[in-house]
């Protein structure tokens, strides 16, 4: 893919229309290099595990008092807010948080985090700094896309203190703006849509277990219009290298098929395979102007079929949760 021009340094590997109001959505990812966490959800991960962690914040964002010719902060929903490492989560518990994005400042353009309210009263710090070409503005929603760790100058990650001490440091790989989440997550592996199959009940809102030991969970980014086409779908909890195929159809009540459940019923529609990255992760740019067969304020239920050789019920394949969308014009 051509990078912009604007994100030339920044090493841009996708590139969304820009968004200006409502909510956006950020996620970075990193490889644990340090962990000494105790009393907390992710002691004990290893290092070399891949880390995610994924918030919500609003558009619009306030002027950086530190920086007010070329900062602005944006707030963090708390409730959005999640760090994942192997499927242990640890999330936020105060509000007010927020991120700083600066745009030439200092030699660099730069997105900031530095927040106090995490779960057990632990802090994250996070920073990554770009070219001064990576930001053309100080609107975040101008900025969506894809930064990997190649074209950053500097940066940083790390949850620490809180009740038990420690901390966990984290090699950054990847910041993705995003507009904010799109459609309703469904068909969940852990007991609410039935049983699964053998017994193989995944973690809180992911898919049924598989040989990872955690779900799949399939989750939207973008806008659900049909005139728009940046529909973005991605599943995490994969193994790696396993080929994964996105099928469309209607919603389902959970049938059980291969280790996981069905939760797409009807004439479905494959919207190709993708093979799961070295984090258990693939992700799907629909073009949803034409060959979805969709119209607007239809309903449309998707989902992940994936390789799974050495899952629990010796079916070798597993599902995803699934996603719902209501499409709109």
């Amino acid at each position: 893919m051509n990078l912009r021009p604007s994100h030339i340094a920044a090493a841009l590997l996708l590139a969304l229309p820009t968004a200006e109001a409502g909510t956006l959505t950020l996620r970075v990812t990193g490889i644990v290099t340090t962990n000494s966490l105790t009393t907390n959800p992710l002691a004990g991960q290893a290092t070399g595990s891949t880390a995610v962690m994924t918030f919500d914040v609003d558009a619009a964002g306030t002027p950086w008092i530190g920086a007010p010719n070329n900062g602005v902060e944006h707030l963090v929903d708390p409730a959005s807010f999640s760090i994942d490492v192997n499927g242990a989560q640890m999330g936020m518990s105060a509000t007010g948080q927020a991120i700083r994005l600066l745009n030439d400042y200092a030699g660099a353009d730069k997105l900031q985090l530095n927040l106090a309210g995490l779960e057990g009263g632990m802090v994250l710090s996070h920073e990554v700094g770009l070219p001064l070409a990576a930001f053309s503005s100080t609107v975040l929603g101008e900025q969506l896309g894809v930064y990997d760790a190649a074209g950053a100058l500097s940066y940083h990650w790390s949850v620490n203190g809180g009740n038990g001490g420690g901390v966990l440091v984290v090699q950054f790989s990847q910041l993705e703006i995003l507009v904010g989440s799109v459609g309703t997550p469904t068909c969940f592996g852990d007991g609410s849509a039935g049983l699964c199959p053998c017994g193989n009940v995944g973690p809180v809102g992911e898919g049924c277990l598989n040989s990872m030991g955690r779900g799949a969970t399939l989750a939207g980014s973008g806008v659900d219009s049909l005139t728009a086409n940046n529909l973005l779908l991605d599943v995490r909890g994969l193994a790696p290298g396993v080929p994964a195929l996105l099928v469309m159809g209607q919603p389902g009540s959970g049938a059980l098929f291969g280790d996981g459940l069905r939760c797409v019923s009807g004439a479905s529609q494959a919207l190709g395979v993708r093979f799961a990255d070295a984090g258990g992760a693939a992700v799907w740019t629909l073009d949803t102007s034409a060959g979805l067969g969709v119209q607007p304020s239809d309903l449309r239920a998707f989902q992940v079929i994936y390789r799974d050789p050495a899952g629990p019920c010796s079916a070798g394949f597993n599902h995803s949760s699934a996603l719902e969308v209501v499409f709109t014009p």
